[in-house]
């Protein structure tokens, strides 16, 4: 987006460049010792580059949400400037190290994995009408006649009983409007499933994410600076 390259601009033309990408390997490794003896199987294996590239973004990320419209009333200085420098540290360790922790451990899970598998069948669905055609046809079968969730779930016996082939639906024909319908609810189903499943994983890592302090690394006088800079070229 033109709004975010903007603050990234910003922030690469900034006083605090150079102490960025000096600052960016130390506090990762900071964070990394931390974590690694709640994942020791993790490498945690990353370049300076890239995580330089992190910190950044992440500084801009805080920028902009510093100098967000609907903040403008609470700007009074010089109090609201004490503040910000503390916002803006704050903000930075924290999207920063939740950005880790789902690169370098929720990535690495099972349970990402599997979630992978459920978004590719929600992409699948997005161009193969075909096969949601079928589904919506068996959908129907299934809630017509009542079927039970759990019925033949696990019985191998009984289960070749309940089959539906999809030859017996190949030539029926749907309303364009109802196939819609139908696939706008199952991709928004299926999707559903997908992003509750992600926040129960990824929040219950982050309850186990160590934030170093980054005013250990930088000082209030840098981040007034860099607020500054900022107000300066915006005027």
């Amino acid at each position: 987006m033109k709004e975010d390259l903007k603050y990234i601009k910003i922030i690469e033309n900034s006083p605090l460049i150079f102490k960025i990408k000096d600052v960016s390997l130390k506090f990762f490794d900071v964070w990394k010792i931390a974590m690694q003896s709640k994942y020791p199987d993790i490498l945690f294996d990353s370049k300076a580059k890239i995580l330089a590239t992190d910190m950044i973004h992440s500084f801009a990320e805080s920028l902009k949400a510093l100098f967000m419209e609907e903040k403008e009333e609470t700007r009074i200085f010089p109090k609201w400037l004490k503040w910000s420098e503390g916002f803006i540290l704050g903000f930075v360790a924290s999207n920063l190290t939740s950005q880790w922790v789902n690169e370098y451990i929720y990535m690495k899970t099972a349970e990402y994995k599997q979630l992978m598998f459920l978004k590719a069948i929600i992409l699948y669905f997005d161009v193969d009408k075909a096969t949601m055609f079928r589904i919506n046809q068996l959908y129907k079968y299934l809630i017509n006649d009542e079927i039970d969730i759990l019925k033949n779930v696990s019985d191998k016996q009984t289960k070749s009983s309940k089959i539906i082939h999809f030859k017996k639906f190949k030539n029926q024909k749907l309303k364009l409007e109802d196939r819609e319908n139908f696939d706008q609810l199952l991709s928004k189903y299926l999707e559903s499933i997908m992003i509750e499943k992600h926040h129960l994983v990824f929040n219950k890592l982050l309850e186990y994410n160590h934030l170093p302090k980054l005013n250990d690394f930088f000082s209030y006088d840098e981040i007034t600076e860099l607020i500054n800079f900022y107000i300066n070229i915006t005027k």
